[in-house]
C-alpha cells in the first residue's frame, strides 16, 4: 500500500522488516527519531517494510495533506526533509548491502 503519512518514532523501540527477493528478509532496529514512510510520500511508492513496535512507543503522525501544507509554506522544510530522507535511505541501503 501507499503511505498517507510521515511517521516519526518519538520513543520506544521498533523493528522494520524488509523482504528481499534473494534471501531472508532484512531486519532493522529503529531508534527514537527514525522516520517511517518518507519514501512512500516523496516517491509515491508502496511501502517497502513492515514496521512493528517492540514495546510501548509513541509515534508522531504527520498526514500527507499536512506535510504538503508545511512544504508549500516553508520551502526550506521540503529541502530539509529531502536531505534527511536521502541520508536515511543511504544508511538503509548500506545496512542491506552489509547484511
Amino acid at each position: 500500500t501507499r503511505g498517507d503519512a510521515l511517521l516519526v518514532l518519538l520513543d520506544g523501540p521498533a523493528q522494520a522488516v524488509t523482504p528481499r527477493p534473494d534471501g531472508p528478509p532484512a531486519e532493522t532496529t529503529l531508534a527514537p527519531g527514525a522516520s517511517i514512510g518518507a519514501r512512500t510520500l516523496f516517491l509515491d511508492a508502496p511501502y517497502e517494510a513492515t514496521v512493528t513496535t517492540l514495546g510501548p512507543a509513541n509515534v508522531l503522525r504527520l498526514p500527507r495533506a499536512a506535510l504538503r501544507r508545511v512544504v508549500a509554506r516553508y520551502a526550506p522544510a521540503e529541502r530539509a526533509l529531502r536531505v534527511f530522507h536521502h541520508r536515511t535511505f543511504d544508511r538503509a541501503a548500506e545496512a542491506l548491502h552489509a547484511y
